[in-house]
């Protein structure tokens, strides 16, 4: 799977994600609007300086968050699962 991160998710995903399904790819910080490319599955952001608000017409596959406190926002998913 290809995932879209931003400058301040990059790090963890390439630190926890397995590397043998998982490729890590940074994209821009801000700003993204529209729908998230195609040749990504998900794209991984922090609700810090509003990063998570990029790709709105993208769904919303996950949100991660503790008592309420919403800290990150995986969209994406749509693109069928590989074999």
């Amino acid at each position: 799977m290809l995932v879209a991160a931003n400058n301040y998710s990059i790090g963890c995903l390439t630190a926890y994600l397995p590397r043998d399904s998982f490729a890590v790819q940074k994209t821009m910080s801000r700003g993204a609007t529209l729908v998230l490319d195609d040749t990504f599955d998900y794209y991984v952001a922090t609700t810090r300086y509003g990063l998570h608000l990029n790709y709105p017409q993208t769904r919303i596959a996950a949100v991660i968050e503790r008592d309420g406190a919403v800290f990150t926002v995986i969209r994406g998913g749509c693109r069928p699962a590989y074999p």
